[in-house]
């Protein structure tokens, strides 16, 4: 579910933009702040109605319409309220987040006969808002909405970690709502959203609330540093409703606890009213991490991206995580693109791969092996590129350091594609492989075989050997670690001196665990697929099944 999935009208001159998902009794959803309709992306597929995530002014793909006009709730919700008319969308179940929560109190203040029902979580309402960080924002937004994208993406980062109880979670909703704006001027943007916060706005509806005849619920993730939990008890009270509280639980809960949302939502829909449906059921399987698609790469991120395609492919799973953070990526890019050139690159990397093309047995299919055997190179080179790069943020790498220039932007042409972890036709296998390998990411791998209806045979074949090859892969990884240290002559300017310099500081935590992922899911995906380079070799003796725990 992409922003290319949104649907569009114009109303009054103004673009509105909204996902749509599902069907039966209409659910209308809100977002907040810095989220956009994707913020309910895992709530929807578990909702029994027809959904429909407005997209606000201002917001998402919608930023450029934001530029001249209103973004304060109470022009939202009346953009909201007039979309519902033209749509003809009758009695919906009105949810809201964050700012969204407060765009919901408004319009059903306004219009209580429009709606059917009310779900609030984590909302902005009375006098909540804005909190101290945005508030300092406001006072000089004037100054900030000039600084580039790299300086703004620590704070933004800092701010969605604070917000999520889940790690896994969190680094996926940083790459969804980072690139609306990256994409459309992140500072300027961002500066008019916070600019427009009102709290009368919400003030205003407030000696309202007690007199609203919907049936509602209030779910409260009661950790939130941001909207704390007595707000929700008061709305609850206000509302005639009991909280529903999430332990644990911080800001970000439709992203966090999906399945709290959708019950509550479910828990209002016709013939669903009184009973509460809370499912176990994991939702997505997706990888965790965020990636910035080929067809998503705009500037440097698309220069950078280029590059590698002059050299690969398809461009790997490592560097579309490492895109979240665009100055980060062009540091990055100056370490890796010189050493994919480098021939004595290439034959450590194939060593490293010949290392333990003995540790799983192929599988029998010859169309499989062949497709699995092509893969062999590149994530070889990606795993000595991880290690080179998780060197440099240490400062580790005896190298001196390279200026980080940022290439032009050019076309993005694939030779391979790898289809995104949303579009191919696998998610519950993404899921079993996500945990058979003990790792937060889908790569390219995977989602090729899976684009090319290869991925089941495959995963069958190799599923098995996963817990027997992990003292190889564990092994590997040392090997590589090792290699990049003492091996590879690096021109080096992802180091800390670089980060700093570049104003990048604050993105080496964000950026270290991505690597850390890569370096323990990498080598765990080569010792499976090493052994095909010879699909006629045999399967040798049985691996050690010993499973030890892993090197922290």
């Amino acid at each position: 579910m992409s922003a290319a999935d949104l649907r569009k009208t114009v109303i009054d001159g103004v673009p509105v933009r909204w996902l749509e998902a599902g069907e039966g009794h209409p659910v209308v959803l809100v977002h907040g702040i810095p989220t956009s309709p994707r913020l309910w992306r895992h709530v929807l597929p578990l909702v029994r109605g027809r959904c429909l995530a407005f997209e606000m002014t201002g917001y998402g793909t919608s930023i450029p319409d934001g530029e001249g006009r209103d973004l304060g709730l109470a022009a939202q919700a009346e953009r909201l309220l007039r979309w519902l008319d033209v749509l003809g969308v009758e009695a919906p179940v009105l949810v809201g987040h964050d700012l969204g929560g407060g765009v919901a109190q408004i319009a059903a203040a306004r219009r209580p006969d429009a709606f059917g029902g009310l779900v609030l979580t984590n909302a902005v309402c009375y006098d909540s808002w804005p909190i101290p960080s945005v508030s300092a924002m406001q006072r000089t937004a004037g100054v900030l909405r000039h600084l580039p994208a790299t300086a703004l993406y620590p704070t933004f980062v800092q701010l969605i970690h604070r917000g999520h109880n889940q790690r896994e979670r969190a680094l996926e909703s940083i790459g969804v709502h980072w690139q609306p704006y990256v994409t459309h001027g992140a500072a300027a943007a961002l500066m008019r959203q916070v600019s427009a916060l009102r709290t009368r706005d919400t003030l205003a509806v407030a000696d309202r609330l007690p007199s609203l005849s919907l049936p509602a619920r209030v779910v409260w993730g009661e950790a939130d540093r941001f909207q704390k939990v007595h707000y929700g008890r008061r709305l609850a009270a206000d509302l005639r409703t009991t909280l529903q509280t999430v332990p644990g639980g911080r800001h970000f809960t439709p992203e966090d606890h999906p399945d709290r949302i959708a019950a509550a939502i479910n828990d209002l829909l016709p013939g669903r009213r009184g009973r509460t449906v809370v499912s176990s059921k994991p939702c997505g399987g997706f990888a965790a991490y965020p990636m910035v698609e080929e067809a998503q790469a705009i500037g440097v991120v698309a220069g950078v991206y280029a590059a590698l395609l002059d050299r690969m492919p398809f461009v790997p799973s490592l560097f579309k995580s490492l895109a979240v953070c665009p100055g980060y990526l062009v540091l990055a890019a100056e370490q890796a693109i010189p050493a994919l050139a480098d021939p004595a690159f290439g034959a450590l990397a194939e060593r490293l791969a010949s290392s333990v093309r003995t540790a799983a047995a192929p599988p029998s299919d010859g169309e499989v092996c062949s497709a699995l055997a092509g893969f062999i190179e590149p994530l070889s080179r990606m795993l000595l590129l991880a290690a080179g790069l998780r060197l440099a943020l240490e400062g580790a790498l005896d190298a001196p350091p390279a200026p980080g220039r940022a290439p032009e932007p050019r076309p993005v042409r694939p030779a391979g594609p790898a289809p995104s972890p949303e579009d191919a036709p696998a998610p519950e296998l993404y899921g079993d492989i996500r945990a058979a390998l003990q790792t937060p990411i889908v790569n390219s791998i995977w989602r090729s075989l899976a684009g090319r209806r290869l991925l089941q045979p495959a995963w069958a074949a190799l599923r098995p050997q996963v817990a027997a090859t992990r003292p190889a892969a564990t092994a590997l990884q040392h090997r590589a670690i090792e290699a990049a240290r003492e091996e590879v002559p690096w021109a080096v300017a992802a180091t800390p001196r670089g980060l700093e310099k570049a104003g990048l500081g604050d993105a080496a935590t964000g950026m270290a665990s991505i690597l850390d992922a890569y370096l323990t899911t990498l080598p765990r995906v080569l010792v499976l697929v090493a052994c095909t380079a010879d699909t006629g070799a045999l399967p040798g003796p049985a691996p050690n099944t010993d499973d030890p725990q892993e090197p922290r």
